[in-house]
């Protein structure tokens, strides 16, 4: 069996480097994940450019492609699973914080182009969903993951209840997301280490 391969997508000004990122690297990459974290928003806030970055980082798609998105990076994701072909289908997809509806101005063109997708080939694209989002995310709302979740009913839904040390965006903040670590080892079928 191939390695399995997880790409950790940052959202809007967030860095390969930066909060639980380089903690969930390390931790799947000793679970022999081969991992890579790729920025994928582009520098002019173009939701198709952004789609052609993530598809670049990914190369050839299939049942070993895990993609962990956060944020603006979920609309991203959303719309490159939609354009794959009928026969292509990746091993999970995991949303941190994601928005289909419209959240701000400067990122409207994000969610317009999620508004309007066929979620019904977006769902055919990944075998497994799941999402997760904190309860008091003042930047996107935990309306958003209930939006989501209504789009794509199969998947699991996380709502992470621990104190925030900063409310405008949760993950932003952490060193360690165990429920990103959780998702990407139950989509692969292997025991969720308790520790």
């Amino acid at each position: 069996m191939d390695k399995a391969r997880v790409f950790i997508a940052p959202g809007y000004l967030g860095v390969p480097s930066g909060s639980y990122r380089p903690w969930l690297k390390q931790e799947l990459e000793a679970l022999d994940f081969e991992v890579s974290t790729p920025m994928v928003i582009s520098s002019r806030l173009e939701i198709l450019e952004s789609v052609a970055l993530l598809s670049g980082a990914v190369g050839k798609p299939d049942e070993n492609t895990y993609i962990v998105a956060q944020s603006a990076a979920v609309p991203v994701l959303l719309n490159y699973l939609h354009g794959l072909d009928e026969k292509t289908k990746i091993g999970g997809s995991i949303l941190i914080s994601g928005f289909t509806t419209k959240i701000t101005k400067f990122l409207s063109n994000f969610s317009e182009a999620a508004l309007a997708l066929d979620y019904n080939r977006v769902r055919r694209a990944s075998a497994k969903f799941e999402i997760i989002h904190h309860k008091d995310d003042n930047w996107v709302l935990v309306s958003e993951a209930y939006h989501l979740r209504r789009k794509i009913p199969e998947a699991k839904l996380t709502i992470v209840t621990e104190p925030s040390k900063d409310p405008s965006n949760h993950f932003v903040s952490v060193e360690r997301l165990p429920q990103a670590l959780q998702a990407v080892l139950r989509m692969n079928k292997i025991r969720v280490p308790t520790r």
